[in-house]
């Protein structure tokens, strides 16, 4: 039931219902699962779209994969099933993480950020159904191809405009 605003090709602002999740191409194509690409040109919108979605995933990723290597308890699992005491073990993590990052040193290093490297591991082909006989499975496909599209028109509309207002 979640509400959201994006520019559409026509530089007008429109309004969606529904989330998403970023995601690689090894999950399925869904309308809640938006992924990369794959083999778009860099120099393309849909390029610059998956060489975008890519960086904020691997920044997440990369903060999780800290997290996990800090907290034993998030790479190992919990011992607790009660999705209450689970949420405010992870809560709790994530804020000594923090408390311990505004203690260290900052530094101004930035992780390279460019055009996907072919065969390099990250671009999976992930799983597609627009060859599938099942109805439903293939208006799911249609669904993901036209979010991912109206996604991929705002972020060329939002780089020459700016933050809808």
């Amino acid at each position: 039931e979640v509400s959201w605003q994006y520019y559409d090709e026509d530089g007008r602002v429109k309004k969606e219902r529904g989330a998403y999740l970023i995601c690689d191409n090894g999950y399925h194509r869904w309308p809640s699962t938006i992924c990369p690409y794959v083999n778009a040109d860099s120099a393309s919108r849909e390029g610059y779209f998956s060489t975008n979605i890519e960086s904020v995933r691997k920044d997440v990723e990369c903060t999780f994969g800290i997290l996990k290597k800090r907290w034993r308890m998030l790479n190992n699992g919990f011992y607790y099933r009660n999705i209450a005491t689970c949420e405010k073990i992870f809560v709790t993590c994530c804020c000594l993480n923090n408390f311990l990052l505004d203690l260290m040193e900052r530094t101004n290093v930035r992780v390279g950020r460019g055009a996907p490297i072919e065969d390099d591991g990250i671009w999976l082909d992930g799983h597609t159904t627009f060859h599938s006989s099942d109805i439903s499975e293939l208006a799911l496909s249609q669904q993901f191809a036209g979010r991912r599209s109206l996604l991929v028109k705002h972020l060329e509309v939002f780089r020459q405009r700016g933050a809808i207002q």
